[in-house]
């Protein structure tokens, strides 16, 4: 019961987080993010007879408030596309501090994050699935919000940043011949969800944003649907030459 009430708590911050950070409450934006990873902390402490809870609980934190800063601080708004320009060295310095702290935990708790067959702990256990997974949120959420503020070619960006991170999010894997396509169709499928969210209602709106449809946005959805076809395909072919 209180480890869910302390995840309704972080979430609710980093949303504030979010929201805060384009206007003139920053500082109370920056602070805000810095909550998920108390949260995770008081998770750790309040399990602290499982040796995993607490490494768990600094991993999520601190890349729960590293992404609410990340999304918070490159939002873009009406007349720019990305929040680049509102970009200050005390963002940089709390960033910096969230990275840190996934490095030393991983450093250190390399060995809690695993089951007692000495298998890694779902996704959690390794740094490049772990990282690939939270970058994906920001660019979903940065994608569909430029969507919704109009700005095309910024969207596309962010959403086609999405295809390289799928394989990063199988890259711990191994060498399997199939990884490959398999990071083509997880990609391609962030990609195509990022733009359909950015079709969905703005807050307080009934009406979707077909209207900042464009080119480029249907270019780019074709493109997506092609690569995890390509993927799909790669898979066929593979088990009909290795039967």
């Amino acid at each position: 019961m209180l480890s869910g009430l302390l995840f309704v708590a972080g979430v609710v911050a980093a949303i504030g987080c979010i929201v805060l950070l384009p206007g003139k409450r920053r500082a109370a934006g920056v602070a805000l993010s810095g909550v998920p990873l108390v949260v995770g902390l008081a998770y750790g402490l309040l399990n602290r007879h499982d040796p995993a809870a607490l490494p768990i609980g600094l991993l999520l934190g601190s890349l729960g408030g590293f992404d609410a800063l990340a999304i918070g601080v490159l939002r873009g708004d009406k007349r720019h596309g990305t929040g680049l320009h509102r970009l200050r060295p005390a963002d940089v310095c709390v960033a910096l501090v969230y990275v840190a702290i996934v490095a030393a935990t991983y450093a250190t708790s390399a060995d809690a994050l695993r089951d007692e067959q000495g298998e890694p702990l779902f996704i959690i256990s390794e740094p490049f699935s772990l990282v690939a997974t939270a970058l994906v949120f920001v660019c979903v959420i940065l994608s569909s919000d430029a969507f919704d503020k109009g700005h095309t070619r910024v969207c596309v960006w962010w959403s086609a940043l999405l295809v390289p991170l799928g394989f990063m999010l199988v890259l711990p894997m191994g060498l399997d011949p199939l990884l490959p396509p398999a990071g083509l169709f997880i990609g391609g499928a962030c990609a195509v969800f990022a733009l359909l969210v950015g079709l969905l209602p703005s807050t307080g709106s009934t009406e979707t944003n077909i209207r900042n449809l464009r080119k480029a946005h249907v270019l780019a959805f074709l493109s997506y649907l092609g690569i995890i076809a390509v993927g799909v395909v790669y898979v066929i072919i593979w088990r009909q030459l290795t039967r």
